[in-house]
């Protein structure tokens, strides 16, 4: 099935995930026009909302992580046009 631009990913960038990794997904997604609709940084607030049962919305909206999947959301929704 071929990919069009309407087609996204984003790189989550874990714990030892090197910074490199994260380039050979992003051109591999270029040369499959597929856009990288975001990044989400490594933050420790995902597992520590994840142990209590909550999102990371619910567990610190102020958190890193979480600001870069609300913009992540603010990015699908737009393209969507909701």
């Amino acid at each position: 099935m071929a990919r069009s631009n309407n087609d996204y990913q984003y790189c989550k960038r874990k714990r030892g995930y090197r910074k490199d990794q994260c380039k050979i997904i992003e051109a591999f997604a270029r040369e499959k026009n597929i856009g990288v609709i975001g990044r989400v940084p490594f933050d420790p607030a995902f597992t520590k909302a994840m142990v209590q049962g909550k999102t990371i919305v619910e567990f610190d909206s102020q958190s890193e992580g979480c600001k870069a999947v609300k913009g992540i959301w603010k990015n699908v929704k737009q393209r969507l046009e909701i």
